[in-house]
């Protein structure tokens, strides 16, 4: 109608969109509609390191890290392969006795790329076998390369209107039946969700997930591998958007030249438009 309002909300530094443009970046830099900046921060505690290392990251610099710093840390490692265990060890044992947090409630694992020896899908089987391992005891289910057991952490990849369970949900596994070829999931707050076997396709595991997949999302503490292999997918607005989804904690795995050369690199401005000169009628 002629007297509706439209309000949008979100963070231009973060990742821009999967396809063409940045609509919300040329909205907000057009100067033709007008814009409020929201700047008290309410998921990180006032003083936190990682509100100060995310401006940091965000002004292209390098985030601070030291003996001096409670929550942002960096472990300094360049082989992807003992970079993965280290991130295992981390997740499954430090970080939990450390700073008492549940292994698999609290502790998000974020890597930029699914492939590789520190990417989500090798991660998700080191993690599956520290935090869930097989046993006598639980039902399991193979499908393509993913093996699903009960107790699993697993995340649905597209919207499912009909279970009320949508991309970027996650659950936890409570059932496996294999009489009935079905798997069952519980997912926050009070949803239950039966999949047969044949749409397990709808369904990853989630101990370690895609930065992409963890925007619009918080978790108590993250841990970061930033390796020289991630390439070209590693700069700014992703490093920026994976730190920012910690509430309490920040942990990177990797090397400092890469974290540096990460955060310089701003590739959203090669997004090429017209959209903000439209707007103000050019």
């Amino acid at each position: 109608p002629a007297g509706a309002h439209l309000l949008l909300v979100g963070d231009v530094d973060q990742l821009p969109p999967v396809g063409p443009g940045a609509v919300f970046r040329d909205i907000v830099s057009s100067g033709a509609v007008p814009v409020v900046s929201l700047k008290t921060i309410f998921r990180q505690a006032e003083g936190s390191a990682i509100i100060s290392n995310a401006h940091l990251i965000n002004s292209g610099q390098a985030p601070l890290t030291g003996k001096e710093i409670t929550d942002f840390f960096l472990f300094k490692e360049s082989r992807p392969e003992t970079a993965a265990q280290l991130i295992a060890d981390l997740a499954a044992s430090r970080v939990p006795k450390r700073f008492s947090l549940d292994a698999a409630e609290d502790i998000q694992v974020l890597a930029p790329v699914y492939g590789g020896l520190c990417g989500v899908d090798a991660l998700n089987t080191l993690l599956q076998e520290a935090l869930n391992p097989a046993g006598p005891e639980k039902s399991e289910r193979r499908y393509g390369n993913t093996t699903f057991r009960v107790g699993d952490k697993v995340m649905q990849v597209v919207n499912d209107y009909d279970r009320l369970v949508f991309n970027g949900d996650v659950g936890r596994i409570t059932r496996i039946d294999t009489e009935e070829r079905e798997v069952q999931v519980r997912f926050e707050p009070d949803v239950v969700a039966t999949y047969g076997f044949q749409e397990l396709d709808e369904l990853s595991l989630a101990y370690a997930i895609s930065i992409h997949k963890a925007q619009g999302s918080e978790f108590r503490a993250v841990i970061i591998p930033v390796l020289r292999g991630h390439g070209r997918i590693l700069e700014r607005s992703l490093l920026y958007t994976a730190v920012s989804r910690a509430r309490e904690l920040v942990v990177l795995v990797g090397e400092p030249e890469t974290l540096r050369h990460a955060a310089q690199i701003s590739r959203t401005a090669e997004r090429n438009s017209n959209l903000a000169l439209w707007l103000r009628g050019q």
